[in-house]
């Protein structure tokens, strides 16, 4: 029993501490490379440091566009079976996909635009007012 116990607690505890010991080594090398580059070469240090900015805004950029790629696909998937179910065209659902992986896209580019552009502090509280409408008690019922 003690054996179980003492199992189920220190394996995730291990697991946990393991993973991000190796998760911490690659960016722990990236930055002590980073500081010796930028130490070496003090009057490239705002051209290297733009390039990196530049480089991290295009990972962002990438990254948001294959993460809507994916669930892209399970939109293709899921309209496979639209398709044999319920006799839709391939053309109608695929063209549907294309319309919603664009607007996904468009709408996280929009967002992190302005949260760049205005201030994510300025850009919380009109969020926040705009999900937080309330509607005066005759236009609730209907």
């Amino acid at each position: 029993m003690l054996l179980s116990i003492v199992t189920m607690v220190l394996l995730p505890v291990a697991n946990i501490l393991l993973f991000s010991a190796l998760f911490l080594i690659p960016f722990l090398f990236a930055g002590m490379f980073l500081a010796e580059v930028f130490r070496t070469f003090p009057t490239l240090s705002s051209q290297l440091y733009g390039a990196d900015l530049i480089g991290a805004a295009v990972g962002a950029i990438g990254f948001s566009f294959f993460l809507s790629a994916a669930g892209d696909n399970f939109f293709v998937v899921y309209g496979a079976w639209l398709e044999k179910t319920f006799e839709l065209g391939v053309l109608a659902l695929g063209a549907t996909t294309m319309v919603i992986g664009a607007a996904e896209f468009l709408g996280e580019m929009l967002t992190a635009f302005l949260a760049d552009r205005l201030g994510l502090l300025s850009v919380l509280p009109a969020v926040g007012r705009w999900q937080l409408v309330e509607l005066p008690p005759e236009e609730l019922v209907s």
